[in-house]
């Protein structure tokens, strides 16, 4: 078996891969200069802040540097052989928890999003991560289940059910950790006097689509190739069915007119 098909075997079995120090020192370096800087410029009242727990929303629409960094061709290989040849990117986050910084209970995204396919979390360790700095953890094979029952608790979604047997990702400076969006998981408090940084990008595959991301959107890579271009519009955006499951028929087509009006892509 080959690296490459081992990685998809690990990640369709357990629903995650940890790979250590797969970027330098060096090259986190940069990224967290230009998420600092680049996060200067954004509005930073993301409804998930709570105390020293910050997140930063969308930091690639805004930096050029952290767009070739999270297309660069090195990951676009990665990646494909999980996600499959062709996809986008529908949202990017850096999570700081500072010194106190609270919980994030246990959870999918999909619970958030409310989105119909799951998505590819890249989380990616900007500084080292521990259980006492609010470490993150999984379930393994979570995400076979599909969406399991969530209930509201102030601005969280939390899963009904604490997982019996969680796994605690310690990640280096350079760490990444691909896993499903069906994925339960779970960050937990930070008791240390260090701050834990840590930068995630949502990857998706072009043929699945998020009604409530606009436009422009990051296309990453086509039949395995680093493409890295913007785009009025990709494949799921146009593909009725991914259309109906959002909007019914009449919204769908709706949608397809309007789109087709916005030069195609």
């Amino acid at each position: 078996m080959t690296e490459a098909s081992a990685v998809a075997k690990t990640f369709d079995t357990q629903g995650y891969v940890h790979i250590p120090g797969f970027f330098t020192e060096d090259e986190i370096a940069r990224v967290r200069d230009e998420i600092e800087r680049t996060g200067q410029a954004l509005h930073r009242q993301s409804r998930l802040n709570s105390g020293s727990m910050i997140f930063l929303n969308n930091l690639h629409r805004q930096s050029q540097p952290l767009q070739d960094f999270v297309c660069q061709d090195r990951l676009v290989r990665f990646l494909a052989d999980v996600v499959g040849p062709d996809f986008w990117i529908r949202w990017d986050q850096c999570v700081c928890k500072g010194p106190g910084a609270p919980e994030f209970p246990w959870h999918q995204d999909n619970a958030y999003n409310t989105l119909k396919d799951p998505h590819f979390q890249l989380w990616i360790a900007v500084s080292p991560t521990t259980a006492a700095n609010g470490g993150l953890w999984l379930a393994p094979g979570s995400h076979k289940r599909g969406l399991v029952a969530h209930h509201k608790r102030g601005t969280h979604q939390v899963a009904d059910e604490t997982p019996a047997d969680p796994v605690l990702i310690e990640a280096g400076r350079g760490d990444i950790v691909l896993f499903s969006s069906l994925m339960l998981h779970y960050t937990g408090p930070n008791v240390s006097t260090d701050q834990r940084w840590a930068y995630v990008v949502e990857y998706m595959k072009s043929e699945h689509f998020d009604p409530y991301i606009e436009g422009p959107y990051m296309i990453v890579a086509e039949n395995g190739r680093r493409v890295q271009r913007m785009a009025a519009s990709f494949r799921g955006s146009r593909d009725l069915r991914a259309l109906r499951r959002y909007f019914g028929l009449r919204g769908a087509v709706s949608w397809l007119t309007r789109d087709a009006r916005m030069s195609p892509d």
